[in-house]
């Protein structure tokens, strides 16, 4: 049976996105292929999810993590590469193993020199994507790499009846600056609503929160997740992995950014009516929910019922 390599980290400073979706597509495959995932510094939750789907290597949180991945390598494998620290060179050392090479990058203008390019962000062409070795291209929403549950979600009826309106908000392992802490006390001004916090396990500004009206989520499986989506009258994230999640199972959506690679993606969301943006998330002010809770709006959002 074919091995198939997934190279995906997770952490404080990268998030968990590239882990989740990366993690997905092995699912995927796992009955046709050998899956091996291999990671730096696992924690619990990852571990825990892997051994769901297939074997786990953890590699160390350094530079070390480089060759160490190589030196694995015979040559006659396929290897899937995600994060934007892969750059041409290191694509290339995989190459010259003799290996298949797939990479996920939601970049423009990154150059690549692989078999193949998944990019899921809506609206990319091939004039986006440096394409250095001829290899074939899978763009758009159609090749995002969902969890076998929000496909089933996707697939399934979309209509909620939210009895009591509840706010997520979600901004991900990357979140250095306490932008929920941000997000959560507009919304605290603003709002009588529920809200909820999904954090990742390196948020540092926990203790802040105490003594808050909030109710906090971690390391939700897949299935815990879209039952929290589908009681939440608005999602409130980065225009990552989660919210093409969201938007497999049926909500209205916030996406807005605090990093450049957030940017594309955020307008995008957007400029499918898939997403309202709300821009940099440092300069959201209260007023901006008046906007988007006016019940006279028409959003042209996947159909969600409000009691």
């Amino acid at each position: 049976m074919k091995k198939i390599y997934f190279r995906a980290d997770a952490g404080a400073a990268i998030g968990y996105g590239h882990f989740v979706r990366t993690l997905a597509l092995a699912d995927m495959l796992k009955d046709d292929f050998e899956c091996v995932f291999v990671t730096q510094n696992p924690s619990d939750y990852q571990r825990a999810e892997v051994d769901k789907v297939c074997r786990l290597v953890a590699v160390p949180a350094n530079d070390e993590k480089f060759p160490a991945f190589l030196e694995m390598l015979e040559g006659n494998e396929i290897v899937v590469l995600d994060n934007y620290f892969y750059d041409t060179e290191y694509q290339r050392a995989i190459k010259n193993k003799g290996c298949r090479l797939v990479c996920i990058d939601d970049r423009k203008h990154q150059h690549f020199y692989a078999d193949v390019i998944i990019n899921h962000v809506i609206g990319t062409t091939a004039e986006d994507v440096v394409n250095l070795s001829s290899a074939e291209l899978l763009l758009g929403p159609q090749y995002a790499l969902l969890r076998r549950p929000f496909i089933s979600a996707m697939q399934g009826d979309r209509n909620h009846v939210i009895l009591q309106p509840e706010v997520l908000i979600a901004m991900g392992g990357t979140d250095y600056n306490n932008m929920t802490g941000r997000v959560l006390d507009l919304l605290l001004y603003y709002s009588n609503y529920k809200i909820n916090l999904l954090l990742g396990d390196s948020y540092k500004y926990e203790k802040e929160l105490k003594g808050k009206s909030v109710h906090i989520y971690k390391n939700c499986s897949a299935e815990e997740l879209i039952e929290l989506i589908r009681r939440q009258k608005l999602v409130i994230c980065t225009p990552s992995t989660l919210a093409y999640e969201v938007c497999a199972v049926g909500c209205l959506l916030m996406v807005g950014s605090f990093a450049d690679n957030h940017i594309a993606v955020e307008k995008a969301l957007a400029e499918y009516g898939l997403a309202v943006a709300c821009g940099k998330f440092a300069e959201l002010t209260a007023e901006y929910f008046d906007f988007l809770f006016n019940p006279n709006r028409s959003l042209g959002f996947p159909s969600v019922v409000w009691q």
